[in-house]
């Protein structure tokens, strides 16, 4: 979610397993393979392969492509 003034994306919980949105810069790919009803906790977010410590991600990032993985669970950690 877009955070008004900011630069960056608040993430959240997916409601699909997989999207993909076709940029100028090239496709950004949105998996979450386990997101249900009964997953809606991220336990795991990664950016081309490699982990995201925070919730948020930039703007810029986002543009460029490429791929944002989300490991979803049942319960929080």
């Amino acid at each position: 979610y877009p955070i008004a003034g900011d630069s960056d994306f608040l993430v959240g919980s997916p409601l699909w397993t997989r999207a993909v949105v076709h940029l100028d810069a090239g496709d950004l790919v949105i998996e979450a393979p386990e997101a249900s009803e009964g997953a809606i906790y991220v336990r795991e977010l990664r950016w081309n392969g490699a982990p995201i410590a925070r919730e948020r991600i930039e703007h810029a990032t986002l543009a460029s492509g490429g791929t944002l993985q989300f490991e979803m669970a049942a319960s929080p950690r």
